[in-house]
């Protein structure tokens, strides 16, 4: 009897043993498990973070290389541009030369009666320079066709389709005989379709017993005089903002 239950307690702590030891390998294949998941999922993170790394370092070259090309072709327009307007502008010096009247050449000071201050004209070449302010002047015959277009009214100013540089700083310009013998020089905006000029004129005048010549600029549709220019600042502030008789003006 004893050596009976001798063998039970024996074939229990077998049983034991075996259920242990079963325990012990089956926790060691699921951390075996749990280990190789994290390095798996591990190398895709790795993988999918350089993927991404890439993408968004392909996509800013791209951008990159886009803007780079972008700003090389607007920095060639713009040269180009700049190249014809410098061209045309030479061009039509030479013109203007020969049709300006030689008196209205130099530079000019007239008393702005507004500001209490001396205003600048400098007229040279195929230029009107006003207080720093540039008006170059084109024959009417240099208008391209994209020109005449706008000034014909399928546009308006500020259209993108309208040449800023020309907007700005051309003028068109014809040569006028007044009644009293003046020349005067008509300055029209390179898009402008209607509405009086800009005028300037030369006329000598006697002045404290000395005769000088005098620069007029004047507007609207009477040729009204607005303003006196004389080749001497001294002369300039004495006559301030005298007006003449025998000028219309609306002052």
């Amino acid at each position: 009897m004893l050596v009976k239950k001798m063998g039970i307690v024996v074939v229990l702590c077998c049983s034991l043993l075996v259920t242990v030891g079963c325990g012990k390998q089956s926790g060691s294949t699921e951390q075996q498990s749990s280990e190789s998941a994290q390095k798996i999922s591990s190398e895709k993170a790795k993988k999918a973070s350089s993927e991404s790394a890439q993408k968004a370092s392909s996509e800013k070259a791209k951008k990159a290389s886009s803007e780079s090309a972008q700003k090389a072709s607007s920095e060639s327009a713009q040269k180009a541009s700049s190249e014809s307007a410098q061209k045309a502008s030479s061009e039509s010096a030479k013109k203007a030369n020969n049709l300006i009247d030689s008196s209205l050449i130099g530079t000019w000071y007239g008393y702005n009666k507004y500001e209490s201050k001396l205003d600048t004209i400098n007229i040279t070449g195929n230029k009107i320079i006003t207080n720093g302010n540039v008006t170059e002047l084109h024959l009417t015959s240099e208008r391209t066709a994209a020109d005449k277009a706008l000034l014909a009214g399928s546009s308006t100013a500020g259209n993108s389709k309208v040449d800023t540089y020309k907007e700005s700083h051309w003028g068109s310009f014809v040569s006028l005989h007044g009644e009293d013998g003046r020349k005067w020089l008509d300055v029209r905006g390179w898009y402008q379709s209607a509405g009086a000029g800009s005028y300037y004129g030369v006329k000598n005048r006697v002045i404290n017993g000395r005769s000088i010549p005098v620069l007029t600029t004047a507007g609207g549709a009477g040729i009204w005089a607005s303003q006196h220019f004389y080749q001497d600042k001294a002369d300039a502030n004495k006559m301030s903002d005298t007006m003449f008789d025998d000028e219309p003006s609306q002052n």
